[in-house]
């Protein structure tokens, strides 16, 4: 894991993807998941932006969206398998 700032930003490593995936395809797993990262994809790939016009600033809110769906959904994760190891 990755400090910035006092908030916990999950490293992107490919074991971790794959775990996240499988998490989501289970069938126990509950709708909000599931909404965290169809919500999150789709606002990363809309071509809405929260700062509009302002040169840099609207790729900025992409990024926030993607760092903040990806960590709670390794949040999530962890939540729900506690017995997995942690490393990414």
């Amino acid at each position: 894991m990755l400090i910035a700032g006092g908030i916990g930003v999950q490293r992107l490593s490919i074991r971790r993807l794959i775990r996240v995936w499988r998490f989501l395809r289970r069938p126990d797993v509950g709708l909000a998941p599931k909404l965290v990262a169809l919500v999150t994809l789709l606002y990363i790939i809309s071509p809405v932006d929260l700062l509009p016009g302002v040169p840099l600033l609207g790729w900025l809110d992409d990024a926030v969206a993607a760092a903040l769906g990806w960590t709670l959904l390794n949040l999530l994760v962890e939540a729900a398998e506690p017995d997995g190891d942690g490393r990414g």
